[in-house]
């Protein structure tokens, strides 16, 4: 009996470890290149004014030279602010990466607020990866 217990609590952690293998939020529209294989937002949800420490980990699905991190962020349904983070580096295909950077908050006002990141290259101009998050303060 206390091996079946076992047993069933080993699958519950087992579960529960894959259910938060990708933290918040989910794929959307790119051209590909970069697999997000975990999207972890610290604190999340945020409460207030306070940066948000982003850690967005994933494979490189062709050879690519990252330029720029773009963070959108729509308040109430509008685009309320866009922040860009410079990249430099080129990775082969295969190679994992994470990449852990900072969302500045623009808007602190009390609604709900969509954040879309996207990994993009300048040449060509490729959108390697994209996710998105929703909360509400």
């Amino acid at each position: 009996m206390k091996f079946i217990v076992a047993l069933a609590l080993l699958g519950l952690v087992s579960a529960n470890t894959s259910l938060e293998q990708y933290g918040v939020g989910q794929t959307c529209q790119s051209d590909g290149g970069f697999t997000i294989s975990s999207f972890n937002v610290y604190p999340y949800p945020p409460t207030d004014c306070s940066p948000q420490a982003v850690s967005m980990t994933g494979t490189f699905t062709q050879n690519a030279c990252p330029s720029q991190i773009n963070i959108n962020e729509n308040y109430n349904q509008r685009q309320s602010y866009t922040q860009n983070i410079n990249l430099s580096g080129c990775y082969v295909s295969g190679t994992s990466y994470t990449f852990n950077f900072n969302i500045n908050a623009y808007q602190c006002n009390s609604g709900s607020y969509v954040i879309q990141v996207a990994l993009n290259q300048q040449s060509p101009q490729t959108r390697l990866a994209c996710w998105q998050y929703e909360y509400s303060i």
